[in-house]
C-alpha cells in the first residue's frame, strides 16, 4: 500500500518523531513524505533509510502559499492509497488538496489537546476551520489520547471520525545505560552522585516551563541541591525570555539549557528524575 504523509514541519517535536518511527520501521507499506516547510531535525534520519521527502518551503509570507500548487502535482504523481496528514496546518492544506486530487482515504493526525488559552490566534483559526471541514475531508481522525479527542470535539470536530491510537515507545531505546549516564554527566561536569532532574520539551506555552521553574525555585528555597537539564527546540541560552525567567528566580547556577539534542536516550538515562510540567498533556 502506498502511503503519503504530509506534515507541517520535521523539527524535534513529538509528532515528527512518531512519523519518523513509522516510516523508517514499517517494511510492509511504501511510505513517502511531504513537509510543508524546510528540512528539520528529523529529516536526515528519515532520508538515510531511503524514504523520499519533498519540501514545499512554506513560510509566514503569504506569497509562499503559491507553493501549495506543487502539492497537487506531488499527490497526482505519487497516486497514494492513503494520505495521512500530521498537525493542524497539514490537516487543512494537505487534507483539502488530497480530496481535490481525488484521494478517497484521508487520515488527519492530531497529537495533543486543544487549549484555547495557550494556542496562538493563527493556529486557533486553522483549528476552527478544520473543525468545520472534519465532516467532509478526513475519513478518519487519529488522536493519541482521550483528552485530545474530547477537547477537539468541544471545539466542533465531528465525533464519529475519531480513532484513538496511543503513543508507542521503543523501550529498547530507553533503559538503564551506565556508559550513557557517565558520558552525559562527564560532558556536563556533573558527578555521578549529584541529583539530576530533567525535562524534554520544546519552548511552548503548552509545555509550561514557568511551572517547572516555579517548582525548582521551591526546591532551592528548601536548600535541596540539584542540577536540572532542560532540552528541546528553543530551550537554549539564546532564548532571552526563558533566560530572564530563570535569572529572576535565582536558578542560573542550577539549570543547564541544552536545546535540540539527538542523544535523547543518553540524556534520559543520565537523569535521576524526569518531570513533565506540561499544562495540557
Amino acid at each position: 500500500m502506498k502511503i503519503l504523509h504530509i506534515i507541517t514541519s520535521l523539527g524535534s517535536g513529538g509528532a515528527e518523531q512518531v512519523l519518523q518511527r513509522i516510516v523508517t520501521s514499517d517494511r510492509y507499506n511504501d511510505h513517502s513524505v511531504v513537509c510543508l516547510r524546510d528540512p528539520g531535525f528529523h529529516s536526515k534520519k528519515i532520508e538515510q533509510t531511503g524514504v523520499s521527502i519533498k519540501y514545499l518551503g512554506l513560510s509566514s509570507n503569504p506569497l509562499s502559499l503559491i507553493k501549495i500548487l506543487r502539492l497537487f502535482h506531488i499527490i497526482r504523481e505519487r497516486s497514494p492509497d492513503i494520505v495521512q496528514t500530521w498537525m493542524y496546518h497539514a490537516d487543512l492544506i494537505g487534507g483539502c488538496v488530497a480530496r481535490m486530487v481525488g484521494v478517497k482515504k484521508v487520515v488527519w493526525g492530531i497529537r495533543g489537546p486543544f487549549d484555547r488559552r495557550r494556542t496562538k490566534l493563527g493556529t486557533k483559526i486553522v483549528i476552527y476551520i478544520c473543525a468545520g471541514l472534519s465532516r467532509l475531508v478526513p475519513s478518519t481522525i487519529v488522536v493519541n489520547s482521550n483528552f485530545s479527542q474530547s477537547s477537539h470535539i468541544r471545539a466542533g470536530y465531528v465525533e464519529g471520525r475519531f480513532l484513538l491510537i496511543s503513543n508507542g515507545v521503543p523501550i529498547d531505546h530507553f533503559k538503564a545505560d551506565t556508559d550513557g549516564r557517565k558520558k552525559i554527566r562527564s560532558e556536563l561536569g556533573v558527578s555521578d552522585g549529584d541529583v539530576i532532574i530533567g525535562m524534554a520539551g520544546r519552548y511552548d506555552p503548552y509545555k509550561d516551563h514557568i511551572n517547572l521553574l516555579d517548582a525548582l525555585q521551591i526546591l532551592k528555597y528548601r536548600d535541596m541541591k540539584f542540577t536540572c537539564l532542560i532540552f528541546g527546540s528553543r530551550v537554549e541560552p539564546t532564548n532571552s525570555d526563558l533566560m530572564k525567567e530563570i535569572e529572576r528566580r535565582g536558578l542560573l547556577p542550577d539549570i543547564i539549557l541544552l536545546g535540540e539534542r539527538s542523544d535523547v536516550s543518553d540524556l534520559m538515562t543520565s537523569l535521576d528524575l524526569h518531570i513533565l510540567s506540561s499544562a495540557a498533556e
